[in-house]
């Protein structure tokens, strides 16, 4: 799997290259980022798999009922949080993967760069964004894992926050979280909750 390669890059070209190779346009690919839809997802490998292996049909249908349990439970933990978040509004230097979350769970992520991973953000984006940050009391500036922190760097260096913080949207891995076993589940509970906690003001 080419995606165990990420590690600590800072070129933004260099994870492109790697993490998707397709361009978003407008559409948000990443639905299993959505524990609800994931969980959709995973039903239907389930049932392909008992389909093409009929003698294992029960194995894979618990499977998918413990992993479907557990998908509930980030569910709610994703609920929890943003009920509880001082704000609705973060901010993310870099492209937006996360659409099926904030349509699931009422928040929104302003982005500079949108949705495709090949847009560079003006600088009147980016002062816009400073604004925000600012007005809204943002503490924190959320970036892509798999992609460069420079932009979200920059916002804090010239904002009122005062860290960034990494997020995934899960369609791949670095080094440091196969050692220590992460996977989807792992990358949302102890990646991307501290840091919408941190972003939204839900500690």
């Amino acid at each position: 799997d080419d995606h165990d390669d990420h590690d600590d890059h800072d070129d933004h070209d260099d994870h492109d290259d790697h993490h998707d190779d397709h361009d978003h346009g407008q559409y948000d690919p990443h639905v299993w980022v959505d524990p609800v839809l994931a969980k959709d997802v995973v039903g239907n490998i389930a049932d392909g798999l008992a389909d093409a292996d009929p003698d294992n049909a029960d194995e894979y249908a618990g499977n998918a009922a413990e992993y479907a349990e557990e998908l509930d439970e980030l569910h709610e933990s994703f609920r929890s949080l943003f009920e509880d978040a001082e704000r609705e509004v973060a901010v993310l230097a870099g492209h937006d993967s996360f659409q099926y979350l904030e349509a699931r769970y009422g928040f929104r992520l302003h982005s500079p760069v949108g949705v495709s991973p090949q847009n560079e953000p003006s600088q009147s984006e980016i002062a816009d964004t400073i604004e925000l940050v600012n007005e809204e009391g943002i503490d924190t500036v959320l970036y892509d894992r798999f992609e460069s922190p420079a932009l979200a760097e920059t916002i804090v260096e010239n904002s009122d926050a005062t860290q960034t913080m990494a997020i995934t949207p899960a369609g791949g891995t670095i080094q440091e979280w196969n050692d220590a076993g992460y996977g989807y589940l792992e990358q949302m509970t102890e990646i991307n909750i501290p840091a919408f906690e941190e972003a939204f003001g839900a500690q």
